[in-house]
């Protein structure tokens, strides 16, 4: 669940961020074994930064 002082984070962060290239990132989201992305509006997309610290967590 997002927080109010969560920050927005694209693709190319997420990426960076966890070490998967965007097509991993995009068969995860489809497979369900990762978070999927936010849509803001129709060019922006992209995933709350505790979502992604909440998957990192599980990970480990």
């Amino acid at each position: 669940m997002p927080q109010l002082t969560d920050r927005f984070v694209g693709i190319r962060d997420v990426s960076r961020r966890i070490s998967l290239s965007r097509t991993t990132i995009a068969r995860s989201v489809k497979a369900g074994s990762f978070p999927a992305p936010v849509r803001f509006s129709a060019t922006c997309v992209g995933w709350y930064e505790s979502e992604i610290d909440a998957w990192i967590a599980g990970v480990r």
